[in-house]
């Protein structure tokens, strides 16, 4: 019997850290004037920005968008690059950058900006993706 409950909890515990570890990778991020946010760095050196607010006539923007390439574990500053968002964009917003200009190089890159929606302002960091 014992050896049935001590099987039981190492699998609960094995699942809870797997579901932990997935949950992390999901690059999806909210707040109460955006219901979520995420970055898409694709093979194609673009950046989509899929940004969901709660409510339409939200003024969305990007205030910081760094490119970053990864050296280990840790994140080397490449470049600031522009805006990605169109000014006075309100509500919903899908678009896509090509960023391929900032990506001189091979490596494993990512990218962190900061969106913008009403009073909210909301850090967010793309997949890695890398180029050779």
């Amino acid at each position: 019997m014992k050896k049935i409950i001590a099987s039981f909890f190492v699998i609960a515990l094995i699942s809870g850290l797997f579901s932990t570890a997935c949950a992390n990778m999901v690059g999806t991020y909210s707040s109460e004037e955006i219901n979520s946010i995420s970055l898409i760095l694709s093979a194609r050196k673009k950046i989509t920005y899929n940004v969901v607010v709660t409510k339409q006539n939200y003024t969305v923007s990007v205030s910081s968008c760094k490119l970053y390439k990864q050296n280990g574990s840790k994140g080397e500053f490449v470049c600031n690059m522009p805006n990605g968002i169109p000014e006075n964009t309100n509500g919903d917003m899908l678009t896509t950058c090509d960023i391929s200009e900032y990506i001189t190089s091979a490596g494993t890159y990512y990218v962190r900006a900061t969106i913008k929606a009403g009073n909210s302002s909301i850090p967010a960091r793309s997949n890695t993706c890398t180029f050779d």
